[in-house]
């Protein structure tokens, strides 16, 4: 290859790539209707305003904000505390729960996986310690929020 041509490629294959890697890329927001499978999902709704806070954290250990009409990324956490709250997710059993209760303020927990989406909720008042022990597990991830 001569000298001239070898200046022409190099530097358009570096551009093409650059272009490529920048572009294609995702920045860090996902659409709500694109939440990623082995996903988990937690919040609370209702209030005065009767509104609704839902974050997710993917199996990435990326915890997202849901806006309504996006994803936003708000934190990140360590792969040995994402291992942990899996562990802890496993040990809840939350595919066996029946766990269906609504209130003033109703909390939430959803674990999205390939094929199926298990959902429980419950209030302040409910009698089910392992769940709020752990949803509180779960909101710790969150920006300034105590750990």
């Amino acid at each position: 290859m001569s000298k001239k041509l070898s200046f022409l490629i190099i530097p358009a294959f570096f551009t093409a790539c650059t272009f490529t890697f920048n572009h294609c890329a995702p920045k860090g927001n996902l659409s709500v209707n694109d939440i990623p499978v082995d996903t988990i999902c937690f919040g609370r709704s209702g209030g005065f305003a009767n509104l609704t806070e839902r974050y997710a954290i993917g199996d990435n250990g990326t915890v997202y904000k849901d806006t309504g009409e996006e994803l936003q990324k708000i934190n990140r956490i360590k792969r040995s505390r994402l291992k942990a709250i899996q562990a802890g997710l496993d040990s809840l059993h939350i595919e066996t729960m029946d766990l269906d209760e609504v209130g003033n303020m109703t909390y939430f927990l959803e674990v999205i996986s390939d094929s199926v989406t298990y959902r429980v909720t419950w209030t302040e008042s409910s009698e089910h310690p392992a769940i709020k022990d752990f949803y509180k597990t779960l909101v710790s991830t969150l920006p300034n929020q105590k750990k």
